[in-house]
């Protein structure tokens, strides 16, 4: 009975123990699918914040050769020096936008696009500078000549290596979120299994229950029949050795019993 009735205990038990480890590995799975989550949407808004820096350095290399341009078809000296401010002041947000960038960037082979860009920028700023002096003198068809061969190119020259740098960092977020994506599904497959077992115990838990508290009350009723039975013989054994002691004790006559064989009493 001891032992049955703590089967009956022990069943339900388990049960809930197996029920409350899949519950807690359930909870940690989805707490790893956040953290997935909210580590691929830091990574997305810091590549968001540096393509936009990356596409403000583009429009000032645009607006810085724009100005030269029209720095050299202007025959007004004022104009001339708007112009000229014009163009320092862009450079120079240039330069503080590309050291705000050197420092969020982090991959070795985009700095190393970025430090080229540095190093050209810095080349292409003396080289402008030169065109703006021819422009100033009344150069112009040899300024003009000089923006051809040589300050356009070095344009060009930048917007590639920008171009480079931003379909980099493109490409890197876009494997970002094939990786999130990638690990979000099997967090959520292994929370469906895990769920399916948690609904497959939940089900087969009260029914084997069941059938144990049922096959106990069977195996006590067989032991309550089986004891009834045993007082039953040990009652009549009792009535026999009354029975047979009356026979010797409320008989007015003596007996004497002996042995036939050895004829000893």
């Amino acid at each position: 009975l001891h032992a049955a009735s703590r089967t009956t205990y022990l069943v339900p038990f388990a049960s809930a123990s197996l029920l409350v480890t899949l519950l807690i590995l359930t909870s940690y799975t989805f707490w790893q699918a956040r953290q997935v989550q909210l580590s691929h949407d830091a990574f997305v808004v810091l590549a968001l914040h540096e393509l936009e820096l990356i596409d403000d350095l583009q429009a000032n290399d645009d607006a810085v050769h724009k100005a030269v341009l029209l720095h050299l078809t202007t025959d007004s000296q004022a104009e001339k020096a708007n112009y000229e401010q014009e163009i320092r002041a862009t450079q120079a947000q240039s330069a503080a936008l590309t050291g705000q960038l050197m420092a969020m960037i982090e991959h070795e082979p985009r700095k190393r696009i970025l430090r080229n860009f540095q190093r050209e920028t810095a080349a292409h700023d003396t080289l402008i500078e030169r065109l703006l002096q021819l422009s100033r003198s009344g150069n112009i068809a040899e300024a003009l000549t000089y923006n051809r061969m040589v300050i356009t190119p070095e344009y060009l020259q930048h917007q590639n290596h920008l171009k480079e740098l931003s379909g980099s960092i493109r490409h890197a977020t876009r494997q970002s979120g094939e990786r999130a994506s990638q690990s979000i599904s099997s967090f959520i497959d292994n929370h469906r299994l895990m769920l399916g077992i948690i609904i497959l115990i939940s089900i087969t838990a009260p029914l084997l229950l069941r059938n144990v508290i049922r096959r106990l009350r069977r195996d006590n009723v067989l032991l309550d029949a089986e004891v009834r039975q045993r007082q039953e013989l040990q009652k009549a054994l009792l009535d026999s050795q009354i029975q047979y002691k009356m026979l010797f004790d409320l008989n007015p006559l003596p007996m004497w019993v002996y042995d036939r064989l050895t004829m000893q009493f």
